[in-house]
């Protein structure tokens, strides 16, 4: 069906789903079924967390994607309040974001890891970054990327969604 350009940009398509029962040994069930299909479907719904990525290997990937503005996402975020580095952690692992505990050497900062999983691409590193503003703790910079620019937007969206909504 046809594409329309939404308010924020965004491309919406009409899509029809039609999905059969499985075929019985004889041949001859192929009747429609119905289902349910909630829209929209947000990206970090599979996200798996990735505990077992080293610092090193966290920010090879940063550097080799972080390059590429294709890949990368970021905002500037007015938090509804200071948010402390713990709070920044809970809300990463909230989105299915490994928190890296650590990995930033500022401690007021956060950076979450995961997976983005499908069929296509089984394994897409999904990097994000949360940056405090020393002058002004309810102001963050959140910076994601991922070798697939839409799971890089997804995760920023989501993050800073959660941040603007902090109470």
């Amino acid at each position: 069906q046809s594409a329309s350009l939404g308010p924020n940009g965004e491309t919406h398509i009409g899509t029809v789903m039609v999905s059969y029962r499985p075929v019985d040994a004889s041949g001859t069930s192929r009747a429609p079924m119905s289902f349910s299909l909630p829209f929209p479907v947000y990206l970090h719904k599979f996200f798996m967390p990735a505990p077992n990525v080293s610092q090193e290997q966290y920010f090879g990937a940063w550097r080799q994607y972080s390059s590429d503005t294709s890949l990368t996402h970021q905002k500037i975020v007015h938090a509804g309040k200071s948010l402390t580095a713990t709070e920044l952690n809970g809300i990463l692992s909230t989105y299915k974001l490994h928190a890296c505990i650590g990995y930033d050497p500022n401690p007021a900062n956060a950076i979450g890891c995961a997976f983005a999983v499908s069929a296509s691409a089984p394994q897409t590193p999904v990097l994000v970054r949360i940056e405090s503003d020393p002058n002004n703790p309810s102001v963050f910079r959140v910076t994601a990327c991922s070798s697939i620019g839409a799971c890089a937007r997804a995760a920023m969206q989501v993050v800073s969604a959660a941040m603007e909504n902090a109470a």
